[in-house]
């Protein structure tokens, strides 16, 4: 596999069945809800795809980051996920450049990210990429999501707001 093989796509109608499959979590009606946000234009939900297959995903919040305590004034990135045994490939990075282009195509001169304070090596990631802390600090992010035996299961982390200068 090489980097050059990955394709990074807006989900379509036809990737339904297939990407709720690889990613289960959050139950059957997550993607097509996302597919619903991207029609209404309120959201752009990114897969890379690897041989046929996804193996990653983003969600674009064009309005907003919803669930931090503060405005930041920049669309969110949320939802950022590439799958185990495929990480620190550059799946991530193109997930990443991606969107950062499709804000820029919108005029938008700024993208933001919540990530997890204990989670270092996507803030690694997130640095190297020129992105930087903006806000008061840490927060605490929460929320449920269905996993992949349809059980409800709450989530909660410390995070910070990391936001990236458009150029």
């Amino acid at each position: 596999m090489g980097i050059s093989t990955v394709e990074i796509r807006f989900l379509a109608e036809e990737d339904l069945e297939l990407v709720t499959k690889r990613f289960p979590f959050g139950g059957p009606a997550k993607h097509a809800q996302r597919l619903q946000w991207q029609r209404n234009d309120s959201a752009l939900y990114l897969l890379a795809w690897l041989e046929g297959e996804p193996v990653g995903h983003l969600l674009i919040q064009w309005h907003g980051a919803q669930s931090v305590p503060f405005y930041t004034g920049c669309p969110d990135i949320e939802d950022f996920f590439v799958a185990y045994g495929m990480r620190s490939q550059g799946i991530g990075s193109l997930l990443l450049a991606q969107a950062e282009e499709q804000a820029r195509q919108r005029g938008y001169s700024a993208i933001g990210l919540s990530v997890a304070t204990r989670n270092e090596r996507a803030q690694a990631l997130y640095k190297r990429l020129g992105y930087r802390q903006w806000g008061p600090g840490p927060y605490l992010l929460k929320g449920t999501y269905v996993d992949a035996l349809g059980k409800r299961q709450f989530w909660q982390d410390e995070c910070l707001y990391l936001i990236r200068t458009l150029d």
